[in-house]
This record gives structure tokens, sequence and C-alpha cells, in this order.
């Protein structure tokens, strides 16, 4: 069933139909050999694959028809009814997630329907919710019906290499669009008053950790006790995400196990059956879980260790594979798209490597050693090697890197992980009677806090703390997994193969060595340049086999546009060092991302120099000189003339056109410093921010020629791009570079009426998000994140 979702998830229907259609050939050629034993093993197989295409391209449907009426335009917004599902203030704001929704239309009848919504409530701004809050109601209660009406929009899907996939991450918790709801109005509906205590009650507890712990400790206490992370310093979870600990943060397995098993144990002990036990326990974790949010982990754990007491009720053995695929089953059939998640895919892939190769690493591990404690301690080594082997596609997948000490940072911090559960929960508890005891009591959560920051310094300083290798390809994480069942079955069954089970190990060795090679990232071949979707700004980025040029990068539309984006990208494609940073001119949509890597080492980006043009004399350019010097970064400043040849790759030419550097501007866009980057038969021309008196004297000078691609000055400006500048150019390829409704209105419509009279194609970021552009000297490709028919 994972297989037929994930195939229909990122496959093309043309291909998933071609595909059903062998499966099915091939399920009618078994079943002509009635007495085949492989007949019922592949007609389940091939059932439960459709199964999950079927479920999964009936789950598109749906979201296609719904997210489509929130791709509409709605001048007036849009008002409609639904039943709250769950709230979760964020920043004061609500978050409200409706269920059974109905629009309303101009006559106040019942539209279009939807299942879920999020809405996004104020309650300190909005008309109706003030007047709630003088009510004491401050938010709407689980399971009331209410009346919202605001700014609908649709969630926004990843509009660059590397950036997070809203429109996938709403789809896998049901929710096709989004409201920014200017006021509501309850309308009916009976409270849950079970589900919507547990949110208060959530609430309370959170505001009483802040009350009683320190506050570097209260943010990672509310994530690991109530999987509340509004408060978590950001410094600290990239800090865990780094050294391959993030798990602590999130609830999971392990705070199941410490909970549920507690009060499980306690009944047990206290003379309890195993069926009282158990619904007690039982009982416990799933309100426990409804608290704190019911994700695919809770969910997991929660079902996987209701099931244990079930089995040890009625006598039966817990079979950790069965138990593992019930819950993913029945998340998948109701969410399929969760599959696309992180959390899911890490959750039960970790279970996944303790079922294999864990046990077959752990046996090889007590067999090693004759002392009980050492035997342990290799035991608990390859259970954690087998789950970063098991999960390291995945981590890459989302994360770009992988932690190479995590494996060994795990045997520490994790036993260590269950006092600061229990610290915590006691603290919580017995503040109820004394602030100061129950803050007292949460001495032993700090110190073991404390010291997971200061290992994790010292091991993020230790050399190759984070291997980037970029995010893999979906067929090459398919090779990996492909190698390392390869490898497996041949060890374990292998006689045919090799009798001597020491051959076999090499077999093993040399599949797995094999499949990590698929993880590295491909070898840069030609020239790359990455039209970065940045909103209202520019960014470029040029790699070859030898280097990577970052021209420009920032925008007046986003914010932290470095950590957001540029971070992200580069590190999707396993780029750490960028050999130079070109700030074509001061202006902040061009250099507020450049200026983040050098204020923020931290992020992993290393800058080698900063070019910046000759001719700028604002005191922007000295600020930023000055920052790069604090950076030992070294500073180099270009004019008109300076040609760099092999540069950035092999075969490749840049050269500066403009501005000269003697020549004093009032106009800060006229500094832009503008490139002729030349390959072969290929060219292209960047010219950042210049405007048509540029242009007039690039004219002028006669060095302009017929381009390839033409990066259009001033993001498609009116004051730009003119009529004998682009007749001189003729670019095959123009690339507008800005933010959707933008304050400007960029690009003009006659400079795009201009470009296509002169037979232009256009590619625009502010409607196909990241325009990737590969040359090889004679042939050009180019892709868009997004279609090109994306608003």
């Amino acid at each position: 069933m994972v297989l037929g979702e994930a195939l229909n998830l990122w496959i093309p229907a043309e291909q998933m139909i071609f595909g059903l259609a062998v499966w099915l050939l091939f399920l009618v050629c078994v079943f002509v050999r009635r007495k085949s034993r492989y007949g019922l093993p592949v007609f389940l197989f091939v059932a439960g694959m459709s199964a999950g295409c079927l479920r999964m391209g009936a789950e598109q449907a749906v979201f296609s028809r719904e997210e489509g009426f929130f791709r509409e335009e709605h001048e007036d917004g849009v008002v409609l009814q639904g039943t709250v599902q769950s709230v979760k203030e964020k920043d004061g704001t609500l978050e409200v997630v409706l269920r059974d929704c109905a629009m309303e239309g101009k006559d106040g009848e019942s539209g279009e329907k939807l299942r879920r919504v999020l809405c996004y409530l104020d309650v300190n701004k909005t008309g109706e919710a003030a007047e709630a809050v003088s009510k004491q109601k401050p938010s709407p209660a689980v399971g009331e019906k209410i009346r919202v009406f605001g700014e609908g929009k649709a969630a926004d899907p990843a509009r660059n290499p590397g950036a997070f996939d809203y429109r996938l991450y709403c789809r896998s918790r049901g929710i096709s669009g989004i409201i920014y709801a200017e006021g509501y109005t309850v309308t009916g509906g009976k409270v849950h008053v079970f589900s919507d205590s547990l949110y208060r009650i959530r609430r309370c507890f959170s505001e009483r950790l802040k009350a009683i712990a320190l506050p570097e400790d209260a943010g990672i206490l509310s994530a690991v006790l109530f999987g509340e992370k509004n408060d978590l310093d950001s410094e600290i979870y990239e800090l865990y995400r780094k050294n391959g600990i993030s798990h602590l943060l999130a609830i999971s397995g392990l705070h199941v196990s410490i909970v549920g098993l507690g009060i499980w144990k306690i009944f047990r002990k206290g003379g309890a059956g195993f069926w009282i036990s158990g619904i007690f326990a039982g009982g416990f974790l799933c309100a426990y879980g409804m608290m704190v949010g019911s994700g695919a982990s809770v969910a997991r754990a929660v079902s996987m260790a209701g099931l244990s007491f079930l089995a040890a009720a009625v006598g039966r053995t817990y079979d950790l594979p069965t138990a593992m695929c019930i819950p993913a089953a029945g998340l998948l059939l109701a969410h399929p798209y969760l599959l696309s998640q992180a959390s899911f895919q890490l959750s039960f892939l970790a279970v996944t490597s303790l079922i294999y190769p864990g046990r077959l690493f752990s046996s090889r591990g007590e067999k090693l050693f004759t002392d009980e404690k050492i035997s342990a301690a290799a035991s608990a080594f390859f259970t954690s090697l087998s789950i970063q082997v098991v999960t390291a596609p995945v981590i890459l997948w989302h994360s770009f890197g992988i932690p190479v000490y995590g494996v060994f940072l795990n045997l520490i911090v994790i036993p260590l992980m269950t006092y600061v559960v229990i610290s915590g929960f006691l603290g919580l508890g017995l503040s109820f009677l004394s602030e100061s005891v129950g803050g007292a009591m949460l001495g032993g959560a700090h110190y073991i806090l404390k010291f997971y920051e200061v290992i994790c310094n010292w091991t993020g300083e230790l050399p190759g703390a984070e291997l980037v290798l970029g995010q893999p390809e979906i067929w090459k994480i398919g090779c990996y997994y492909g190698l390392m069942i390869f490898g497996a079955v041949v060890y374990e069954r292998g006689m045919e193969i090799a009798e001597n089970k020491k051959h076999r190990l090499v077999l093993l060795c040399a599949a797995w060595l094999a499949a990590f090679l698929f993880l590295l990232p491909s070898r840069q071949t030609g020239l790359s340049a990455t039209f970065l979707d940045v909103g209202q700004g520019d960014g470029i980025v040029l790699r070859s086999e030898s280097h990577t040029i970052l021209v420009d990068c920032g925008s007046s539309q986003q914010k932290s546009i470095g950590e957001k984006v540029l971070v992200p990208y580069l590190k999707s494609q396993g780029v750490t060092r960028l050999d130079l940073a070109v700030m074509t001119h001061g202006d902040q949509d061009h250099m507020n991302g450049i200026r983040y890597l050098l204020e923020h080492p931290e992020s992993g980006i290393r800058v080698g120099g900063l070019m910046m043009p000759e001719a700028g004399k604002d005191e922007i350019y000295g600020k930023m000189a000055e920052l790069a010097k604090k950076r030992d970064v070294p500073v180099f400043y270009a004019q008109k003339g300076d040609i760099w040849n092999n540069f950035p790759g092999k075969g490749m030419s840049m050269e500066c056109l403009s501005p000269d550097g003697g020549t004093e501007f009032t106009d800060r866009n006229e500094e832009s410093l503008v490139f002729r980057l030349t390959y072969g038969r290929f060219s292209m021309l960047l010219t950042g921010d210049m405007e048509t008196s540029g242009e007039e004297t690039l004219l002028t000078s006669g060095v302009l020629t017929p381009v390839t691609i033409l990066k259009a000055g001033h993001h498609g400006s009116a004051t730009s791009s003119s009529e004998e500048f682009i007749e001189k150019l003729s670019p095959s390829v123009t690339i507008l570079s800005y933010g959707r409704k933008n304050r400007y209105g960029h690009p003009a419509e006659k400079v795009r009426e201009r470009l296509l009279e002169h037979g232009s194609k256009i590619y625009e970021t502010g409607l196909s998000g990241a325009v990737m552009v590969r040359a090889d000297g004679k042939k050009l490709k180019i892709k868009t994140m997004l279609p090109l028919d994306t608003d």
C-alpha cells in the first residue's frame, strides 16, 4: 500500500497506469500456474499496491477540486462555516482547524463543501473576537460551529529547491485552504468537553512551565512534554538538529514508553491484572496523545503501546512488525499525504531499523563479546547505527546533511532523556502545590539540558560534524534501499552464492558501500544558473564543476531570505562554500541575503570572497566591507573592463561591462555591476537594477552582442529594457525576477510585450518559482520549480 501511494505521489499518472497494467499482466501469468506457491503473496502485493494507488488518486482529486476554490480571486473575501476540530495558539494568533466546512455565497446559501480549512484568528484585533474576549471566552471551543470571514488562499508549494513545501504539509493534515480571518461568530454546535478540556489543560501546563522553569529550559520542556514548539529557541533546535538529536524535541516512542509503561507497571505492581493495567495505561496514553496533537509519531507510538498491552492481556506474542504496520496503514488510509512528511517517514523507518537490520546487528554484537556490560553497550551501539543507516536518505532528503557523530551522541543523550521527562512531569505536578518546590524538581532536567548543549557545541566543533551531501534524487534513494536489502538478504540467505560466512560479510559490506555512494552529490557538469524566487529582489547562483558564485541575494518582500531560501537551496545542492558573493549594488533587495551569510557563520555556508562595484560610494559598501573583514573574507571591487577567464569554470568567461569605476552616480541603481557570461555558444547577461540610462551607455560603447539569456534589469521595470536594448541583445530567453503582488507593479506589461515581439521566451520567478538553467556550451535546458501556468 505504501508503494502504491508513493508511486502515485511521485510518478506521473500515465506511467502509473502503464505500471499497474504490467503488474496485472504479471499477476495473471502467475495464477495460470495454479500450483505456484507465489500466487497468494503476489496477489496480496498487487492488491495492496493498487489500493494505495487508488487511495492516493482519490485524495489528489479531492484536493485538486478544493484547492481550486482558494486559487480563485475573491475580491470581497470569503465566508465559511464549519465545526472546530482543533485549536492551537501560536505567536498571539489562534490556529483553528475547521472540518465539514461550507462556503457561503453572496445570497447567504451554502456553496462549495470542504473537508478541512485552517483559519488564523487574531483575538486581539478582530471585532467579534474582541467581543468574545470580553465575555471571558478568548477562543472558540472544540465542537462549536463558527462562521468566519476574511481573506482566503491556497497553501503555497515549495517555490525553490530545498524550500519547505507548505502545500504538502497542509495536505498531510487534510487541509485544503487557509483563511486569514477578520472575525468570527459562534453559530451553534455542541462543545466536545473532553477534547476542549485537553486543549485547555495543555495551555495551562505550558503556562505553568513558563512560570516555574528557567527561560532557557521552558521552551525545551514544553516541546518535550507537550509538543509545544512556539517558545523553542531556533538556535537550540538547529543545534540539536545538526547533531542528530532533534528527535528528543518531539513527542515520540521514548515519551510514550516512559509514560505508558510507567503507568502500566505501577498498576501491575499494585496487583491489577493485565486487562485493568492495559485499559488504564492505554486510556491515559490516548488522552495524552490527543492533548499533544496526535501527530504521526505520537499516533504510531500510542498505537504500538496499546497493542503491546492488548497482547499481554490476551496472552499473545507482541509482534513488532505487525504492531508497526497497523498504525501505518490506518494513518495512510486516513491521510495519504502523510507519506511525504519527515515525521511519518522517520518515525516508521526508525522502528523498521529495529526490526532489520537492528536485530541482525544486535545479535552479532552479543556474540562478539562475552562480558554482559560490553555486550549490552555493543548492542546499543549497533541499534543506534542501524537507525542511522536506515534513516540516512530521508534525513538527507529533508535536512541535506547527516550528523556524523549522532550515532555516538544518541547513546549518551537518550538514556538521560528519561530523567528529563520524569523531572519535568514531577516538577509540573508539584508546582500546583508549591511553585518553589516544582521549580526545584526541574533542577535535574536543567542540568541534563545544559549538558546536552555543552556536548552538542563540543561535537559541533569536531571536523566533519555534519556531512552535507545535498538532497538525493528519488531514484538514488530507491537504489540505496535496494542495495541495502540485497546485501542483507545475501548475508543471511545467500548460501548458494557463498557458503563461507566471511565471504557473505564481504558482499554485505560491498553492497552497503555501493548504497552509500548513491547518496553522494552528482558531479556538476557544464554550467548551471539558478534564478531563485526571493520575492521582490534578485538571487542568482552560478555553478560549475569547480566554483559556485552568488550574484545578488536579497528581498524587500520576504523576511529572513538568507535563512529561509538561500541556505536551504545551497545545502540541498551539497554546497557549503561560495567561492564568490557578488553584490551588484547596495539596495537591500539585492544584498540582505549576502549579509546574512556574513553575519551568521553558523549557517554552515562559508564565503570565499565578496565583490562590490568600484563605483559604489554609499556607506553601505563600507559597512559590508567591514563585516567581510571581520569574517576574514577578502573584498574585491569590479569595474568595466574586468575579465575573468576560465571562471566560474573551465571554458567559461565572465566580463564586467559596466559601470566605469571612476564615474559617480546619483542613482544607486546605475552603480549596478553588469556581467556577461560566455560558455561556448551560450551567453548570458546579468544586469542588476540597471535602467535605461545605463543601457544607452552600453549601446553607445558597442560592447553589446546578442545573448542567449537576459536577466532583465530592475525586475522588469518600465524604466529598463528599452526597445533598442532588447533589439541589440535579441535574447532567446529572458528571466524576470520579481515578487508576486509587489507594490511596484513589476514587471511592466509593456516590457513583456516588447520582449515577446522580439521572440524572447519569458520565465518569471513570480509565476513559476525558481528558474533553473543548464548549459553545456551547445545546448540549453530550462526547467521551473512550478508549472509555467501556476499563479
